[in-house]
């Protein structure tokens, strides 16, 4: 476990796996911490150097005064890779982590060597979608939108099969500080990524669930038409924590894109 201080913020990051491997650092999305990653982590810790942090005000990582963008999350991601001196890595990101791993690739391409966007939609759709969580947020407080968003996390079957632990998702999201909540939906609702997605010149892998809503597939494929010669994976039968209930998957994909970053 380490806590990095980022100008007024403090970053709790874990670090596993085999240091002399490549490095990957995964960001987690909106209302989860970087245990999310756990079961994909299991897969790829004898071959990859892998670094997981909270989000400002998720997990054990400090809100910070205020406010926060997408360039404040992206300069908290850039610090802590600067703080920890990893060089060029591959950046995963779920969700709002996607969107701070492809600002990170345009303001600091020296520490990005490939990307995995995972459940990451185009900006203005994601602006649309925090604004309404927001206004329901605002009114009926994390609680009162918890199961709709365990929908969104999980298709149908997992829920039904492991309903103890989707409970416990459920209270990861309820116990999220109010105001750090409201700081990400900020952040999504302020994104503006499209000179990022143009200007991706890295090994790129971009996945969602099948389970995922067909506009969120749709805005999926849409964030991604101004990367050359990537397209969008779908994970069959996963909805947006895909890490958690498909973690498989999302691994060996990983793999082959540490691969390819090796290969460039």
């Amino acid at each position: 476990m380490d806590f990095v201080r980022v100008g007024a913020v403090l970053v709790h990051a874990r670090r596993d796996g085999n240091r002399s491997a490549p490095t990957l650092v995964m960001s987690n999305t909106l209302g989860a911490d970087l245990r999310l990653w756990e079961r994909v982590v299991a897969y790829l810790e004898e071959r990859c150097f892998v670094i997981r942090y909270d989000q400002r005000g998720h997990g054990l990582s400090d809100l910070g005064a205020g406010g926060a963008s997408l360039d404040d999350l992206t300069d908290d991601l850039a610090g802590l890779l600067d703080q920890l001196d990893t060089g060029p890595s591959t950046i995963c990101g779920l969700g709002l982590g996607g969107l701070t791993a492809l600002m990170l690739s345009q303001r600091r391409p020296e520490l990005v060597s490939g990307l995995c966007l995972l459940g990451t939609v185009e900006d203005r759709a994601a602006s649309v979608d925090a604004q309404a969580k927001l206004r329901r947020s605002r009114s009926e407080g994390l609680d009162g939108i918890a199961d709709d968003v365990m929908r969104t996390w999980f298709a149908e079957p997992f829920r039904d099969q492991r309903a103890d632990e989707v409970r416990g998702w459920r209270m990861m999201l309820t116990r999220t500080p109010r105001a750090a909540y409201d700081v990400g939906l900020h952040a999504l609702a302020g994104a503006r990524v499209d000179d990022a997605v143009a200007a991706v010149r890295v090994p790129t892998l971009c996945m969602l669930g099948s389970a995922e809503p067909g506009a969120r597939r749709r805005q999926a494929h849409s964030l991604v038409r101004n990367i050359g010669g990537v397209s969008v994976e779908e994970i069959a039968g996963a909805a947006h924590l895909s890490p958690v209930s498909h973690p498989g998957p999302i691994a060996a994909a990983l793999l082959a894109l540490l691969d390819a970053c090796r290969q460039r």
